[in-house]
């Protein structure tokens, strides 16, 4: 078993974060790195300032 290509999103309020949204940013990550197909991991973290 291989694991999915994993991203970590920060933003203000990771909690936040609409289901729609997540896949529409999933989509576009995987259009625009040609992964199409591929199953990815999305995370999202509070930004430390």
């Amino acid at each position: 078993d291989t694991m999915p290509p994993r991203f970590k999103v920060f933003t203000n309020f990771p909690n936040a974060i609409p289901d729609t949204y997540t896949r529409y940013l999933s989509t576009g990550i995987k259009k625009g790195l040609g992964l199409e197909g591929i199953p990815i991991a999305i995370s999202f973290q509070k930004r430390n300032r």
